[in-house]
């Protein structure tokens, strides 16, 4: 909003998510309380309604436009955006080609790299993608600048290497949100002359690869990248990135030998560049220029889930046999010899699953039941934090992003025993998918107001674009997420300034409490997570 007060833009696009769309148009009308600010409820943007008020933003003389992340997405854009797209990518193949042949390029490294090439021009030709004569354009809404709150959810971006066996890389994701974004800064720095108009919004720029400091580049300032001869990825990571092999745990805990890049070389020239389009604001920074009053630090705490000698074993060999034969009758997982490839992901899966309880894998209680489970050992420690922070009417939140198999599920579940066993009134238990879209800020005001104890969801749902901190006395974290930033938002929720419990009654300090399955695939999650 600075940029239209300054006179340095004229109309605003700023994306942000969905739950947080209202409480930012009500702080910038606030702040500027003669600012023109246009949001579209979901309605518009059906697809009877889509058309009609993205002619209204066309012919709108607002100064900023609010749009969630999934509204963004519904919006295409002009053909030459998207044929740039593919001729960025046609001409990093091409240069991997060159680059290759002087080193011996194999006919499995060049059927590779013409397959990428046929699926990239198979894409242009896309009749969804495409723009019809009826439709208006991304370009033609008229946006000067664009703004990107959590834009770690954009860092999938497509990109070619020959490092594709360097474990954490994930150049082939070929993120769709994240190549529309690419279209849609384009046409901003084009309308801005250069690398500019845009910013990206995130407290977690690196989630889990280097390689997403690159995508950074691309994105935000390829005209840089360009003047240090710099058009993909293996170029960069031969200036900045190093491979290095170490010891991790694999899918079923032991330890195996594996290559990634671990650290960067020439630090300085990188981050001299890093710090010429990124404006860094750490944790420190905000306490020192007291933009954040009394925000606790969350103390982890591991709750180690013993193995059971019979019934975790006898799971542990059917994993064994999905890693080693991609079969097993017990857990139901068949896998062909074309599928053979993802074992190692199905084993991942359903050993999450089972490290939670055996009836997330539909087992029979008979035969499978253990009190040696994550769901034992939570309910019993939700309890005793609900029991002890009685008086204050403290606050819970636990965390699962496994939690449906057919039937089962597990937040249904761990309700049940809280309220059965336990006495904990079912009114002030709630699964946050239960709450509708409309509801949710009401229901972060009965979190805050103690009506609520106790609130069961994902990293998605629980996890981005909730303020329920106020009397929030734990957190339990059931699951393992795969990159750190997951963990970091989940923390967030407890952790977070205006936490009125932590600073009354603990210090200032709030727990996490992190369940750990011995011998489990956690080990695995885990390392990936501080790999």
């Amino acid at each position: 909003m600075e940029r239209i007060r300054l006179g340095i833009a004229t109309k605003c696009c700023l994306l942000t998510m969905k739950a947080n769309a209202s409480q930012i148009a009500g702080e910038i009308q606030n702040a500027y309380p003669i600012a023109k600010i246009l949001y579209p409820s979901e309605k518009d943007f059906d697809k009877e309604n889509r058309n009609i008020f993205l002619n209204r933003i066309k012919h709108s003389d607002a100064d900023i436009v609010i749009l969630t992340h999934d509204q963004f997405n519904k919006i295409k854009h002009e053909d030459r955006f998207r044929e740039m797209f593919v001729a960025w990518q046609i001409e990093t193949i091409r240069e991997l080609r060159s680059r290759e042949e002087t080193e011996g390029l194999s006919p499995a490294d060049r059927k590779r790299l013409d397959k990428m090439e046929e699926n990239l021009r198979n894409e242009l030709e896309n009749e969804n993608e495409k723009l019809s004569k009826d439709e208006i354009s991304w370009t033609e809404l008229g946006f000067d600048n664009l703004a990107v709150d959590e834009a770690h959810l954009f860092k999938n971006l497509l990109f070619q290497t020959s490092h594709d066996k360097v474990k954490g890389i994930n150049a082939d994701s070929n993120s769709k949100r994240a190549s529309h974004i690419f279209m849609a800064v384009r046409d901003i720095q084009e309308k801005n002359g250069g690398d500019k108009g845009v910013i990206f919004a995130t407290g977690t720029p690196i989630s889990n690869s280097l390689a997403e400091l690159y995508n950074w580049q691309v994105y935000l300032v390829p005209n840089i990248l360009k003047k240090q001869g710099i058009n993909c990825f293996d170029k960069w990571a031969d200036v900045f990135a190093q491979r290095q092999s170490d010891w991790e745990p694999d899918e079923l805990g032991r330890s195996k030998l594996v290559e990634r890049f671990r650290s960067f070389i020439n630090l300085q020239p990188l981050l001299t560049s890093y710090r010429g389009f990124a404006d860094v604001i750490t944790e420190k920074d905000l306490i020192e220029k007291k933009l954040v009053v009394d925000k606790p630090k969350a103390l982890y705490r591991q709750v180690i889930v013993p193995f059971d000698s019979k019934v975790d074993a006898a799971i542990f060999e059917e994993l064994k046999n999905i890693m080693d034969t991609g079969q097993s009758d017990v857990l139901d997982v068949h896998l062909t010899e074309k599928s053979f490839s993802a074992r190692s992901l199905v084993t991942l899966s359903k050993g999450t699953k089972a490290s939670l309880t055996h009836k997330m894998l539909g087992l029979d209680d008979e035969e499978f039941g253990t009190i040696h489970n994550k769901v034992d050992y939570v309910v019993k420690n939700v309890a005793r934090i609900y029991k002890d922070t009685q008086f204050a009417k403290g606050t819970q939140l636990i965390f699962s992003d496994s939690y449906q198999n057919g039937d089962y599920n597990l937040y249904t579940d761990i309700k049940r025993i809280l309220s059965q066993r336990y006495g904990i009134p079912a009114k002030e238990i709630v699964d946050i998918n239960t709450v509708k879209e409309k509801d949710r800020a009401s229901f972060f005001e009965r979190v805050n107001d103690g009506d609520v104890r106790v609130v069961l969801g994902s990293t998605q749902k629980l996890g981005t674009g909730v303020n329920v901190q106020k009397r929030a006395c734990a957190a339990h974290m059931l699951d393992v997420n795969w990159t750190p930033s997951g963990m970091i938002q989940k923390t967030g929720r407890v952790a977070r300034q205006g936490n009125e419990f932590a600073k009354q009654f603990l210090d200032n300090n709030v727990p996490v409490y992190l369940y750990v399955k011995e011998r489990s695939t956690d080990a695995k999650k885990y390392g990936l997570i501080f790999a």
